[in-house]
């Protein structure tokens, strides 16, 4: 539900969104000069001495490594494990034929190759690593570019990792009494009532605001909405409010959030923590569709495989405007046609409002067998 009210902007909030596009303004200009003077001297990096941004495009914000034009610049991966996988997404940051080349190796084998071109969108690569040499051995990636480029992550995992995961589904605008396993009498969820007879099911919660950004801040932080500063249209999330995603990634997780409405972007403060914040309905038009949500997540599941990860999926197809897609918009329909005009539109309405459950129940069905193809399901903590 959307609560209508004036814009009361603050000099801080107003001040944070102009820093906001100027840093892309800055980036921009630092991959424009740098497009015009390549460097290719070789040299070792380290990434801990590499600047990082968070800016690196609109609908796929990740915190990355910029990486300056060079030749034969070499990244130590440290040492060969039993299920050892690398990790690797590089994003060009100019426009160009040119291409961004990196070179895989163990010991002094090379065992693989990557070549990026420009397109102006992140490539993930998953290069399973263990198959190539003995346990202990040293591994590195050489990089190749004429132009600055864009990296993260640039790891050596082990997907023999056992941390407990973390995810949290939200469904944005879902009455509970409409769930089965809150008392429905529609079969409107039966994925959410099977998960809720494997979990702890809560029967009273108090959400901190009747609209999106407010309410999602105070998820993010365990914080009122007069703390946390989220309340109008140009609030953002105070800087020095800690989130869930800061807390989790100084405990090492890596953080991934898949959402779909306009509230929770990065502008407002939302992606603070998160390694990788996803707008995953940026040209699906007005009415966001759950499965691309759902399906950016699976992708990112099975991406950060083999590192403790906190995910974070906001999908809302139970939220106005009423528009399931086929076959879900004539999965409830009443067959009683008794009443004026305003009760069958009543009626019609909480038809559809049921169809928009049922599908975005059937999107977390998906998740969840992912998770259990995955074999991750039972250790992770999920909250719905």
């Amino acid at each position: 539900m959307i609560r209508v009210c004036p814009v009361r902007s603050s000099p801080r909030s107003l001040c944070f969104i102009s820093q906001y596009f100027l840093a892309t303004a800055l980036l921009i200009v630092v991959g424009l000069i740098g497009c015009t003077s390549a460097n290719t001297t070789a040299k070792t990096l380290s990434l801990d001495g590499l600047r990082q941004s968070e800016l690196a495009m609109s609908d796929d914000a990740r915190t990355a490594y910029v990486v300056p034009a060079g030749k034969d610049m070499t990244v130590s991966l440290g040492t060969l494990e039993s299920g050892s996988v690398l990790r690797l997404g590089i994003l060009p940051l100019c426009s160009s034929d040119a291409v961004v080349e990196g070179r895989v190796y163990v010991g002094n084998r090379l065992v693989n190759t990557v070549r990026v071109p420009d397109g102006q969108r992140w490539r993930d690569y998953r290069i399973e690593m263990s198959g190539y040499g003995q346990p202990g051995e040293p591994c590195r990636v050489v990089l190749d570019s004429p132009f600055p480029f864009q990296l993260a992550p640039c790891e050596l995992v082990s997907t023999l990792a056992t941390r407990p995961n973390v995810l949290v589904f939200l469904v944005d605008t879902l009455r509970p009494d409409h769930l089965g396993s809150y008392g429905y009498h529609r079969n409107t969820s039966p994925n959410l009532d099977a998960f809720a007879r494997d979990a702890v099911r809560f029967t009273h919660m108090v959400s901190q605001s009747s609209w999106t950004r407010p309410a999602v801040a105070s998820l993010f932080t365990g914080a009122y909405p007069s703390v946390h500063g989220a309340r109008d249209r140009a609030d953002v999330i105070h800087g020095d409010i800690p989130t869930l995603a800061e807390a989790l990634r100084d405990a090492g997780y890596e953080g991934h959030g898949y959402v779909s409405n306009p509230n929770v972007l990065p502008v407002w403060g939302f992606s603070r923590g998160f390694s990788r914040y996803v707008n995953a309905t940026a040209k699906a038009g007005k009415h966001a569709n759950d499965g691309l949500v759902v399906d950016a997540a699976i992708a990112g599941l099975r991406n950060v495989m083999g590192r403790p990860w906190y995910l974070y999926v906001h999908t809302v197809g139970p939220h106005a405007p009423y528009e399931p897609p086929a076959p879900y918009e004539r999965r409830f329909v009443t067959s009683s046609e008794l009443g004026g005009k305003e009760e069958i539109e009543r009626r019609r309405t909480i038809d559809l409002y049921d169809g928009e459950i049922a599908f975005t129940d059937a999107q977390f069905g998906r998740l969840v067998d992912e998770l259990k193809r995955q074999g991750t399901y039972n250790n992770s903590l999920i909250i719905v």
